[in-house]
């Protein structure tokens, strides 16, 4: 097009620009941004797509950089999707103290952080050990915008807290999210749980939570969530597997919830769970 002196139009910019974010091919940028510039063509949307490629391509400083300069060229919010961007550009670089001043930014310019910001958050702050800093920031923003935290955040926290090995605050989360519900806890909360329980070596209270999700011993059965069948699976196997007198007690309360199906066959090696999966003793895993 250059060579017949065809001005490429903004939409044919924004395509190739879109091509480069896509695949993460930053290192020819520069050159085309300023052919636009000299049509002075470039726009939020613009920057926007720019602010995408370079935190795919894993450089966030970058992407920070034209972040900054897009507010002052345009004068304006970026807006949600930019701060996706970005806060996700932090999370795979590890690197919270840049995603609590975006946040700070998001607050300062009255851009309510969506689920997805929050979630981002919590499992960054966890990864990195500060999980202090991620309940915090949740309550912060609570009071601050008046809104309820997501059931997904509150899942994500739970398993930031196993994660940082606090089973007790993980199961405060839990109570919390029955106290506020609706909604009530789901089945990627209930799986989080006890898989995390389980693997700290906390039984008694991960049976009980399984009892919980299956609506054994409650007084309201609807609803029940249940737990993913391989997480009930690793839950068996701790106690001992299903021929186990602990197991066998879980698995004849579950049978009455429709989790499996039938008993041991008559071999006493295999059981089948309710999606069809068949537990096989002699290598403690499904076939």
């Amino acid at each position: 097009m250059k060579s017949l002196q065809i001005q490429p139009n903004k939409a044919a910019f924004d395509a190739i620009l879109n091509a480069f974010a896509k695949r993460g091919a930053m290192e020819q940028v520069p050159a085309l941004l300023e052919d636009m510039k000299e049509s002075s063509l470039p726009d939020v949307e613009t920057y926007s797509t720019l602010v995408k490629g370079f935190c795919n391509a894993g450089s966030l400083d970058r992407a920070l950089k034209i972040f900054k300069g897009m507010q002052v060229r345009e004068k304006c919010s970026p807006g949600e999707v930019v701060y996706n961007e970005l806060l996700g550009g932090c999370v795979k670089e590890s690197r919270p103290d840049e995603a609590l001043e975006l946040l700070g930014e998001m607050r300062t310019t009255a851009v309510p952080p969506t689920s997805n910001n929050l979630g981002m958050l919590v499992k960054l702050l966890a990864r990195c050990r500060r999980l202090d800093e991620a309940f915090a920031m949740l309550e912060d923003i609570r009071n601050e915008f008046g809104v309820k935290i997501d059931l997904q955040v509150y899942n994500r926290l739970i398993q930031g807290c196993f994660h940082n090995g606090q089973a007790n605050k993980a199961l405060a989360v839990y109570d919390k999210i029955k106290e506020e519900g609706p909604p009530m806890p789901d089945i990627m909360t209930y799986t989080a749980l006890v898989r995390g329980l389980v693997r700290m070596g906390i039984l008694d209270k991960a049976t009980e939570l399984v009892r919980c999700a299956h609506g054994i011993g409650t007084s309201n059965h609807a609803g029940d969530p249940g737990l993913d069948p391989g997480c009930l699976e690793e839950v068996v196997a701790a106690l001992g597997g299903p021929d186990s007198e602990r197991g066998m007690e879980l698995l004849s309360e579950l049978r009455g919830r429709g989790q499996v199906r039938g008993a041991l066959d008559q071999s006493g090696d295999t059981i089948q769970w309710s999606n069809g999966d068949v537990w096989h003793r002699a290598t403690s895993s499904r076939i």
